[in-house]
């Protein structure tokens, strides 16, 4: 029994061929771990990075954005990066143009406003795409869309802000306070001691825009041979 059964067993406590075994998975489990960490890390400090541009610097944030990505992947020695916005560049150290690139369009609401390339600048062992891992695509799609996401809310904050001075400049022009005006004519004193008509004092002042016409009391006063048709 004993040794029908030893001879049966590829798995036996204290087998040589089982430990190497269990050794090479223990190793690959752990680079694995290791290459998913380096990800996992990278996509964090990307999206610290992209939300403090919200409120500052977008330029120097994509920057940084631009030197981090190659820290996630999985040769970062010999890995580059290059985000494209426009006509706007932004380059990892050691950038160059690669046969080994991996492409990700940046898509703000929808409309296509750029491009996050990584390569390699020396050939790697071919694996999911190329050189790149799966999990380094997801990595790059995920960034390509952060950057996109934060190009769109800085522009609607940008926005914002712009609507919000447009609003006090209206107000600043609005009249407030107290003003001379003639008791007869009804002209106005400015600030210098000179005297302009209503009419282009307040338009002066304001975005407002006057039309004409005759109120019912000087209608009848202007034409009382007609007020009784």
């Amino acid at each position: 029994m004993t040794i029908r059964y030893l001879e049966d067993s590829k798995n036996v406590p204290g087998d040589p061929n089982d430990k190497a075994s269990s050794s090479r998975l223990d190793i690959k489990h752990v680079h694995n771990l290791n290459e998913r960490t380096k990800e996992l890390d990278c996509l964090y400090r990307a999206i610290n990075l992209l939300g403090i541009a919200e409120h500052g610097s977008l330029e120097k944030a994509i920057q940084q954005v631009a030197d981090l990505i190659p820290s996630g992947l999985q040769f970062p020695k010999v890995a580059c990066s290059r985000i494209v916005i426009g006509e706007q560049e932004y380059r990892s150290e050691r950038y160059v143009h690669s046969r080994w690139l991996l492409i990700a369009d940046i898509l703000a609401d929808e409309e296509n406003v750029g491009s996050l390339e990584v390569a390699y600048v020396e050939m790697r062992p071919d694996s999911f795409k190329g050189p790149f891992l799966e999990e380094e695509v997801f990595l790059l799609n995920a960034v390509a869309c952060l950057i996109g996401q934060t190009i769109y809310r800085k522009k609607l904050i940008d926005e914002r802000n712009e609507h919000f001075k447009h609003l006090e400049r209206i107000y600043q022009k609005v009249l407030r306070g107290f003003i001379p005006i003639c008791a007869s004519c009804k002209s106005i004193r400015d600030e210098k001691g000179a005297w302009h008509q209503l009419e282009a004092y307040v338009q002066k002042r304001t975005e407002a825009t006057f039309s004409h016409g005759i109120c019912p009391e000087c209608y009848k006063k202007l034409y009382p041979y007609l007020s009784g048709r």
